[in-house]
Parts: structure tokens; C-alpha cells; sequence
């Protein structure tokens, strides 16, 4: 016997503007800020950082490595999100 199920519920955490499109300068430095909101009733814990998972990725050529090394991104974030707020 085998059960599945699939239960929908409506998401806590909202991306404000979950995509960025911009062109970048070799050279220069780029700040972007993503804003969260949680639309729960209780904090939600957050631990924003780098994937390990990002190492390569399939191209037109068959396998590639990222444009980017792990400590060309720094991402600075507080530890939850409480009920109602929005937090970068």
C-alpha cells in the first residue's frame, strides 16, 4: 500500500520583489536588498547563505562552472522574521 498526500497551505513568507535584473561592471561593487514579509502569526526562523549546489550548471556546451565563487556574495540577515513584519 502506498499513501500520498498533498496539502496546500498558504505561504508565510512573502518575496516583496522576487526577481533582480541589472547589469553588472566587472570591478565594481553592487549592493541589493531583498525585502521579506511574513504573512504568519508566529517569527519564522531564517539562515540565509550560499548553496553548496551552485557549483555547475548545465549550458549549451554541456556542464559549466558559476560566474560567481562563494565569497563574492555576502548576505547579511537577521535571524527570523517576526509575525507581520518585513525584514531585509
Amino acid at each position: 500500500m502506498q499513501l500520498s498526500l498533498d496539502i496546500w497551505s498558504p505561504p508565510k513568507v512573502q518575496i516583496l520583489q522576487p526577481y533582480i535584473n541589472d547589469m553588472l561592471e566587472a570591478g565594481k561593487d553592487y549592493d541589493f536588498e531583498i525585502k521579506l514579509k511574513n504573512t504568519g502569526k508566529e517569527a519564522v526562523n531564517i539562515d540565509p547563505k550560499m548553496s553548496s549546489d551552485n557549483r555547475f550548471y548545465g549550458g549549451p556546451y554541456g556542464q559549466m562552472t558559476a560566474a560567481f565563487t562563494d565569497d563574492a556574495i555576502t548576505i547579511t540577515s537577521p535571524s527570523n522574521i517576526p509575525a507581520g513584519a518585513r525584514r531585509l
